[in-house]
């Protein structure tokens, strides 16, 4: 299939993407091949399955923006994107990593604005730095019992649980990538990230899990967010391995085995 440009579609022609996509996967075809023939960040496939698992097809279709008018405008938040590539430091707030307080209290003292706990959570959102159903594994059994296990293994070596995802930041208007987010979260919601350029990205990742280990002051075990969700895919709901979505870099993976990094140990287990 021809490479498609995501930066030129419209939002419905994004929507029969979306759920063409889903429904190749679903007919048996590689997920990681599906979504680079589509021209999409790997990610998406995974969160577009996830929505197709909880709520069909209407998952796949663009929300209709309702309520009254936001506060902050489309250019307000191109320029937020560029302020959280900045450390919280350069705004006089002692934290080496944003979190939902620090996101609070830039954008009141950037934007001049009052913004609640609610209005913070959907601000995440809407950049794609965070959004509380990429992390909601109840719909999916292999998934939830998968899960069960790391939260069980993490709370015998007295670790802190943290899923992380590494993934674009995009423009809405093309869809085109302006930043890499890095993000950290428990299973409790307890939201650590930063922003970086493309170019930066490799250097800041390495300085990612030095500082989150530093900000929690405890031991910390980092568990792969895509990866996760990848095996949940290649083992179907009913537990049968679904080996027509296998992909190379699952071909030799024990199924009940993740990418830890465990910041104790400093080393992947």
């Amino acid at each position: 299939m021809t490479k498609i440009d995501g930066r030129k579609l419209s939002h419905e022609e994004l929507e029969k993407i979306r759920i063409a996509a889903v429904k190749r996967v679903l007919a048996g075809e590689s997920p990681e091949l599906v979504i680079k023939s589509v021209g999409f960040h790997r990610s998406c496939i995974y969160d577009w399955l996830s929505q197709y698992q909880k709520h069909g097809e209407e998952g796949l279709k663009a929300k209709p923006i309702t309520g009254r008018p936001p506060k902050l405008t489309e250019e307000h938040l191109n320029q937020l994107v560029s302020v959280l590539q900045k450390k919280p430091t350069e705004f006089g707030i002692e934290k080496a990593l944003w979190d939902r307080e620090s996101f609070k209290l830039v954008i009141e003292q950037t934007f001049q604005v009052k913004i609640s706990k609610t209005g913070v959570s959907r601000l995440l959102a809407k950049l794609g730095i965070y959004s509380k159903e990429d992390y909601d594994f109840s719909a999916n059994d292999s998934l939830r019992e998968r899960v069960a296990v790391i939260k069980m293994e993490a709370k015998k070596s007295r670790e802190v649980l943290y899923f992380i995802s590494n993934h674009p930041i995009t423009n809405d208007i093309d869809n085109s990538p302006t930043a890499i987010c890095l993000c950290a979260v428990t299973a409790k919601g307890d939201l650590r990230f930063i922003l970086a350029t493309q170019e930066q990205a490799e250097l800041v990742g390495n300085q990612f899990t030095e500082s989150l280990t530093l900000t929690v002051q405890k031991p910390v075990k980092l568990v792969e967010l895509d990866e996760l969700k990848q095996f949940s895919y290649v083992t179907g709901t009913d537990g049968a391995t679904a080996t027509d979505v296998n992909t190379d870099s699952v071909n030799n993976q024990d199924p009940m085995s993740t990418s830890f990094y465990s910041a104790s140990h400093t080393q992947y287990l």
